[in-house]
């Protein structure tokens, strides 16, 4: 098999010189497009930081906080609504009885952390005239983490402005399985006629 061989007929010094001048162009192009790269970068990184960071972020920083207090607000709005409207509808006029579903819902609704309902026991007087719509009585009994936590039920209680008095009874200590919890009964009273001039 035959080989072909090139032989070079321009002088070596020469061939080398035109070598180093096309490595010169090469690297002479690469350096040049690498520095419009490097000037473009600096310029996205210098806009961005002069205008407080990434286009859009802080925008939606602004309106993921603003959705949250919203959100907040919301719940908060949504619970007075519920509380007036059950002491609405009892403090309006007991004209026959309390509507207990409410009531239940009232009791739980207030019930905090650390705070759990074993039994809710409800009893009616007749009014003067004889009819349904007295007083009504209302025995909360309950669990809690600690006598504070029992305190600040009977505060969310009387708070809400639904009964005529809510007292604290008797807190006795319940040994549990892992922990030690109070015992506690609430005794309520809802009177319409106090109520009514409240």
């Amino acid at each position: 098999m035959t080989t072909l061989h090139t032989i070079e007929l321009l002088p070596a010094p020469l061939v080398t010189h035109r070598r180093i001048e096309r490595l010169r162009a090469l690297w002479i192009s690469v350096g040049a497009i690498g520095l419009c790269l490097s000037g473009t970068a600096l310029g996205v990184i210098h806009g961005v930081v002069l205008s407080g960071g990434v286009p859009g972020v802080a925008e939606l920083a602004r309106t993921e906080a603003e959705l949250e207090r919203l959100r907040n607000e919301s719940a908060s709005i949504r619970a007075d609504a519920e509380r007036i409207a059950v002491g609405g509808r009892l403090g309006i006029r007991m004209s026959q009885r309390p509507d207990w579903g409410l009531v239940l819902a009232m009791l739980e609704s207030l019930r905090g952390e650390g705070v759990v309902l074993v039994a809710v026991s409800c009893a009616t007087e007749d009014g003067a005239d004889g009819l349904p719509g007295g007083r009504a009585r209302i025995i909360v009994e309950g669990l809690a983490e600690s006598q504070g936590a029992a305190q600040r039920y009977l505060l969310d209680v009387e708070r809400c402005g639904m009964f005529s008095s809510a007292r604290l009874g008797r807190t006795v200590r319940a040994d549990a399985p892992s922990r030690v919890l109070t015992a506690f009964t609430v005794d309520l009273q809802i009177d319409p006629e106090t109520l009514d001039a409240g």
